[in-house]
């Protein structure tokens, strides 16, 4: 008879790695009740920068934020955009909202992400990263350099499970929230779409978070909007370029 050598400490973790099924608790994912909760019916007010993050596909997801000036986060306009309408599309958001900051997926429409950075200033490219610091993001500006093809582009890392587990944090505690709208189902249903869990890596138990029905694009979108409001200090005029 053989037995594991390997202790769980969590009923859930049992479940998922010793039996392979799927149990969920608070530290797995966000509860349709906690969302519910983070959705409020009053718009921002006063004194507030809008920040915009982009999800990047054949279908390209936006979700726009007020920053308060707590750094409380609030949700205002959430919104599927066609690829082909996505670069004319995030300048008109940008001169309605006047949006201060833009973070959108690097990958994979490349060409659109590059248009909308030459058309609207305040934009940084997110890339995913692994990372074991302390460091959340790390934002880079990479000048052209034509002789090695590389083209100028503004560019933020993004420590992707670090941040995943920061903002499970920040909706519970009130930090972020939504103004209703047509679009809270299609919200829920995108937060809730990641879990939380525990695999091994180089032999390293570690946490990540996996997709399961492949529909987080809100919830992507929202990890990059809350890079945005982070990296406001950068922003440089109203985000239009003059190219």
């Amino acid at each position: 008879m053989t037995h594991s050598l390997v202790t769980y400490d969590r009923l859930v973790d049992f479940y998922n790695q010793r039996l392979g099924k799927s149990l969920e608790d608070r530290e797995t994912a966000l509860a349709l009740s906690e969302l519910q909760d983070a959705t409020i019916h009053d718009s921002p007010g006063g004194a507030v920068s809008y920040v915009m993050g982009l999800d990047m596909g054949t279908t390209c997801w936006a979700l726009v934020c007020a920053v308060l000036p707590d750094q409380r986060i609030i949700i205002v306009k959430a919104e599927a955009i066609p690829l082909h309408r996505v670069v004319d599309r995030t300048v008109e958001l940008q001169q309605k909202y006047r949006l201060r900051m833009v973070v959108v997926d690097r990958g994979p429409m490349t060409e659109a992400v590059y248009q909308i950075q030459q058309k609207v200033r305040n934009s940084f490219a997110a890339v995913f990263v692994q990372s074991k610091g302390i460091e959340l993001f790390k934002t880079i500006d990479r000048d052209a350099d034509r002789d090695k093809g590389v083209e100028d582009m503004r560019q933020v890392n993004i420590a992707k499970d670090a941040c995943m587990d920061v903002l499970m944090s920040l909706v519970r505690v009130g930090q972020i929230s939504k103004v209703s709208d047509d679009m809270d189902q299609t919200w829920y249903t995108h937060m809730m779409d990641n879990k939380r869990v525990q695999m091994f890596k180089n032999g390293e138990l570690i946490y990540t978070w996996v997709k399961t029905l492949k529909v987080d694009h809100l919830h992507m979108a929202l990890i990059y909007a809350l890079v945005a409001s982070r990296i406001l200090g950068v922003s440089v005029g109203q985000g239009i370029s003059c190219k």
